[in-house]
């Protein structure tokens, strides 16, 4: 009976695992220079095998790479068919990183993607 939950354990756990695994590539785009305390554009490409990935939630959350200034949330919306766009306001310049968040239908993946902004007038 306990090889039994055993296996049924190990099936539940290989099904979830296998669930979540995606061949997505994003490309995040950002620009480096910045006007602080204004919107600026961020953009997320996905793509699996080369074709564009349409019907994403995308959520990315960016902070400080090396200071603590809170952390600045955006979800982002499709654009075009594998494009996801938004605005965030960047409170300084500096070292950032965003953690993208992409679902779809149970599927998930996380990126991080380190950039550097530099502030204009």
């Amino acid at each position: 009976m306990k090889q039994i939950s055993l296996i049924a354990v190990v099936i539940t756990i290989l099904s979830i695992v296998g669930c979540s695994s995606v061949n997505w590539e994003a490309q995040v785009d950002i620009p480096s220079r910045v006007k602080i305390g204004d919107s600026t554009p961020i953009k997320v490409s996905v793509k699996e095998n080369g074709q564009p990935v349409s019907g994403l939630e995308i959520k990315t959350m960016l902070e400080m790479k090396r200071m603590d200034h809170g952390n600045e949330q955006v979800t982002l919306k499709e654009q075009e068919k594998g494009v996801y766009t938004g605005m965030v306001k960047l409170p300084m310049e500096g070292e950032w990183v965003a953690n993208v968040e992409m679902n779809k239908e149970g599927k998930k993946k996380e990126i991080s993607y380190e950039f550097k902004t530099e502030g204009v007038q």
